[in-house]
């Protein structure tokens, strides 16, 4: 049964808001996938706060216009799944990325990260890029080991001198 006009304009303004929302968008062929499959990634994905959504391309085309990632446009082509996150599109991309190891017929055909269109391809890089809380903790780190250094170095000093004076006595005793 095909949908009706106002169907549709509700789908392209629920497609248009979560892609106003999301942080990063990614459109994967998911050919070959059965219903099980489908069933696993879903519940994977709500346990990491990432929606899917079969969309049909016309109408993701027109959701997309206007938005950060409409870039996505010239990848709609195919059956087409859409993945969305808000917050980190590292998990977006491990996830994704375990989920086409286990399937081998899903390929991943582009990710829009805050407008930028990373290829298919890259699904890879992006997924081994650190989470947010482990770029923080490297960022800690070397914003911390100058002041570690300088700490070193001006305890250096004294024990310096100690060790000069002990080693002055002792040959002045001698």
């Amino acid at each position: 049964m095909p949908m009706t006009r106002e169907r549709k304009e509700a789908l392209v303004e629920d497609m248009h808001a979560l892609a106003s929302q999301s942080s990063a968008l990614l459109l994967a062929d998911y050919r070959g996938l059965d219903v099980a499959a489908m069933t696993d990634m879903r519940v994977r994905a709500r346990a990491q706060d990432i929606e899917l959504k079969v969309v049909p391309n016309r109408l993701a085309k027109l959701a997309f216009s206007n938005t950060p990632h409409a870039c996505l446009e010239v990848s709609l082509k195919g059956p087409s799944l859409l993945a969305s996150t808000r917050d980190d599109a590292g998990a977006l991309a491990r996830l994704m990325r375990d989920i086409v190891k286990e399937h081998e017929s899903m390929a991943v055909r582009a990710i829009s990260v805050d407008g930028h269109l990373v290829p298919g391809e890259e699904l890879s890089s992006l997924a081994n890029m650190p989470t947010r809380d482990q770029a923080l903790a490297q960022l800690i780190g070397v914003l911390n080991a100058p002041i570690a250094k300088l700490a070193q170095t001006l305890s250096a000093v004294p024990q310096k001198v100690v060790l000069a004076l002990s080693a002055y006595a002792t040959v002045n005793k001698e």
